[in-house]
C-alpha cells in the first residue's frame, strides 16, 4: 500500500512540475520491491512473534513456557 501511495505522491509532485523520474520500470521497481518488503515483514512476524510473545503456534490461546 505504502508504494501506490508513494506512486501517486510521484504523479502529483510531477503534475506540479517537479523533476520525477518517467520510467515505467521506476514505478514496477518501486511497487515490487514494495511487495518484497511486505512479503519479508509478514513472514518473519508469521514465525517470530509468537515465539517473542510465548504463545503456541498450535493453540494461540495458550502460554508456552
Amino acid at each position: 500500500m505504502g508504494a501506490v501511495a508513494w506512486e501517486g505522491i510521484e504523479v502529483v509532485l510531477d503534475a506540479m512540475g517537479a523533476q520525477i523520474s518517467h520510467a515505467p520500470v521506476d514505478t514496477f521497481v518501486d511497487v515490487g520491491l514494495g511487495m518484497l518488503g511486505g512479503a519479508a515483514g509478514s513472514w518473519m512476524a508469521d514465525r517470530y512473534l509468537d515465539r517473542l510473545f510465548g504463545r503456541s503456534r498450535v493453540n494461540p490461546k495458550s502460554r508456552v513456557r
